[in-house]
């Protein structure tokens, strides 16, 4: 898939509405725990990471550098950066 692919997809929300599958999360809304884990990888320079959802609940976090998207959590229950409710 392209980049505008990924970027296209989307899923049924709770009340109905469309809603993106893959988006950028700003990362000063990370938990301090993840901060910290970003300063430690030092890629704290990153206002924004890449969140690929997998499933419902799997989430990738990453961070995109040109066309190449570079991993840095592997979240399996969606407990790094949860959503809003609908």
């Amino acid at each position: 898939m392209t980049w505008a692919d990924i970027k296209r997809q989307t899923y049924s929300g709770k009340k109905g509405r469309r809603k993106t599958n893959h988006h950028f999360v700003d990362t000063e809304r990370l938990p301090n725990n993840a901060k910290q884990r970003l300063i430690h990888l030092k890629l704290d320079d990153h206002d924004q990471l890449f969140s690929l959802r997998l499933n419902s609940r799997i989430r990738i976090y990453g961070i995109v550098v040109g066309h190449v998207f570079r991993i840095v959590w592997y979240d399996s229950d969606h407990r790094l950066y949860p959503s809003k409710a609908d």
